[in-house]
């Protein structure tokens, strides 16, 4: 206490001890003189109380309105984190238009705060709640006015009626009930996450239906939830939160969403919870310190071409007992992904984070006897026509199945996926010096380190002894299917090799960020094509491999899927990555012009299938690759695509279809 309050104080006292020594202990009184004393003691203290005040007043306005301050600052609510909503994931439609693929829609967690009825009783008795248009009165039964028990009971029933036997019992609610302490909360959401819809179904139930300053028992605790709109369709790719916070924030859990976390998180603001009555609060929150939502993003994903890619090859991965498989369509001028596609457990893209596509490191088999065509093309160790003995060699290596090819030219050596052809070519040329097997293969840029909008696992071809080299030119080099797809790409582009993305653009506000960095890497937006190599061989070599590519198709290993609806070539791959388990490929484009071999396909589309204890060929996973260009083809050149049904396991059953529509097309 300050010393001119202390004095103020002793005044008051000494007044006060005055006043009743004259009233009550002395001994000559005047009851005139008194009166008059005992007023003029009660104007001098309303006087000096006046003074006193007004000295406070000042006190407090001028000299310590920052000790109040700090005081107040001491009982104001102390600000909580205010987290922002994650950034949502786009797609664009066929028109341009945006379309939703994964973004966070409120849920709520819900509980039953039981000691609220204590509230609501004490109300009606204080008067302040009428009930029935009776006010409660001292020796009222307070069940004639409100029944907390029955109440229960009905709320009780409400929730069985609506959740079966995940609801909480009456039992349950009893209990928390009869919990005196006011936070003491029964979580009712074990039964299921509630969006705005189903808490508004139970906001009528009783108990729950309370409004005006009292309020209901039906507390309310909003969470972000992330939401899918195509389901499982692209979840590997597109990613998931994961379950565990991260300083408060929802934590990309694996693909872009975890790839992106950084800008998709958004940034946190403070907020203060002010209560104004019993059970009702209103939030507060500093203009300077608002939450900023997370960025956006678009991806280069056609989700016309997503289903239709993952519908044909789930219905072969079951078909053929496939313990996973993956497929990627691509762009072939500019490099968007339109597609990619990851199956696991059960067939599904959702359920695990492992994407195939991009961190498999895995053999493809003959799909990698292109490159190794195109080293010995470039090195002028054969022409197309040149013939070749595929009929045996001094090197460890089989045909499959023990075929014997005997003397056939080096374009059917990849026509016929011949392992002793290649053998004898690249051994023949290489067994002394493979490093500079490995140089050349090195200047088409298979293995350029690849800059992907996802995690993605780099190749290393560099370490080679003579002993590996027949292996390595047949298929046996590990690395991830966008890897060959790349390759193959730029076969398609007419040599020019152009890195794949997936991110299209990324903003905030509605306004795109010009540069973002993630993980170490300067990404500019809108994203825009990057190229890799101008070309990855000479074009006499370009234009050799594209017909040998066509050949596969049209008289090779992959002639049984050759289609009449589109036409498209690639190469077929078989490996065999260990003990009794098999890998099939497929790796091409379409279409193809067969008059003008120069024509540049509008797409580019690997497929890999993995079997374990079992046996496959490159074939299966053509006639995969087949359903997939004739179902584009006609979803661009005719609206009567809507005709078919393109969920899985029906795929067949439409050929007969497609040809009725292929014919109205080429007319």
């Amino acid at each position: 206490m300050k010393t001119l309050d202390l004095i103020f104080v002793l005044i008051y006292i000494a007044l006060a001890i005055a006043f009743v020594w004259r009233i009550f202990f002395n001994k000559n009184k005047n009851a005139k003189k008194t009166i008059y004393f005992g007023f003029h003691i009660i104007y001098f203290a309303l006087a000096l109380g006046f003074v006193w005040s007004f000295k406070k007043i000042i006190d407090i306005q001028y000299f310590s309105d920052k000790d109040y301050a700090t005081i107040g600052e001491k009982l104001k609510p102390k600000p909580t984190k205010d987290f922002p909503k994650r950034g949502t994931i786009y797609a664009l439609d066929r028109n341009g238009e945006r379309v939703i693929l994964s973004e966070d829609l409120p849920v709520y967690n819900i509980f039953f705060n039981g000691a609220h009825i204590h509230a609501i009783e004490k109300a009606i008795r204080d008067g302040e709640i009428i009930m029935n248009k009776k006010r409660f009165r001292e020796g009222d039964n307070m069940n004639d006015f409100f029944n907390a028990t029955d109440s229960i009971k009905v709320l009780a029933r409400q929730l069985r009626e609506k959740f079966g036997s995940k609801a909480v019992c009456y039992d349950e609610l009893m209990k928390a009930y009869r919990d005196s302490n006011p936070k003491a909360r029964l979580l009712l959401d074990t039964i299921m996450d509630f969006n705005i819809l189903k808490l508004n179904e139970i906001s009528n139930f009783a108990l729950f239906n309370g409004r005006g300053k009292y309020g209901s028992c039906l507390v309310r605790v909003e969470k972000a939830n992330r939401t899918f709109p195509f389901g499982d369709l692209a979840k590997r790719t597109i990613g998931d939160v994961d379950k565990h916070k991260d300083g408060g924030f929802n934590k990309g859990g694996y693909g872009i969403d975890a790839q992106f976390d950084s800008i998709m998180r958004g940034v946190a603001g403070e907020k203060q919870n002010l209560k104004i009555s019993i059970n009702k609060e209103v939030i507060k929150i500093d203009p300077k310190k608002r939450k900023q939502k997370g960025a956006d993003l678009v991806l280069t994903l056609d989700m016309e071409i997503q289903e239709i890619v993952a519908n044909a090859l789930r219905q072969q991965a079951q078909r053929l007992g496939a313990a996973r498989a993956c497929a990627i369509v691509m762009e072939v001028e500019t490099g968007e992904i339109k597609a990619m596609v990851n199956l696991g457990e059960n067939y599904r893209e959702a359920g695990n984070s492992f994407n195939m596509a991009t961190s498999s490191i895995t053999e493809l088999g003959s799909v990698f006897k292109v490159p190794s065509m195109i080293v010995a093309l470039e090195k002028g160790l054969v022409t197309p026509e040149k013939m070749i003995d595929a009929g045996s060699t001094k090197y460890n290596i089989k045909e499959a199945g023990d075929r014997n090819f005997g003397q056939i030219s080096a374009s059917d050596i990849i026509s016929k996926s011949s392992n002793i052809g290649i053998v004898n070519i690249i051994g023949k040329a290489f067994e002394n010096n493979p490093k500079e097997y490995i140089e050349l293969l090195q200047k088409t840029y298979i293995d350029a380190p690849m800059q992907f909008d996802l995690p993605t696992a780099n190749i290393n071809i560099g370490n080679i002894t003579r002993a590996d080299l027949p292996a390595r030119s047949i298929g046996y080099v590990a690395m991830p299917p966008i890897y060959m797809l790349r390759f193959y790409n730029a076969i398609a582009n007419n040599g020019k090799m152009v890195e794949p993305f997936l991110v299209k653009n990324i903003s905030k506000e509605g306004k795109t960020i010009k540069e973002v960095n993630i993980k170490g890497r300067n990404m500019p937006f809108p994203a825009k094509t990057k190229v890799v190599a101008d070309s990855i061989c000479s074009k006499n070599t370009l234009l050799a491999i594209r017909k040998m590519l066509f050949e596969v198709v049209n008289s090779g290993t992959a002639k049984a899927h050759k289609s009449s609806i589109v036409t498209f070539a690639g190469k077929t791959g078989t490996s065999k990555p260990k003990n009794n388990d098999h890998q099939a490929t497929f790796c091409g484009y379409f279409p193809v012009d067969a008059a003008n071999m120069n024509a540049k396909p509008k797409y580019s589309c690997i497929v890999v299938i993995y079997k374990e204890d079992g046996t496959i060929g490159g074939a299966e996973s053509c006639y995969v690759f087949k359903n997939i260009a004739e179902r584009i083809f006609i979803m661009e050149n005719t609206r009567e695509f809507a005709q078919l049904d393109n969920s899985e396991n029906k795929i067949d059953r439409n050929d007969r279809k497609i040809a009725q529509l292929s014919k109205k097309i080429f007319k």
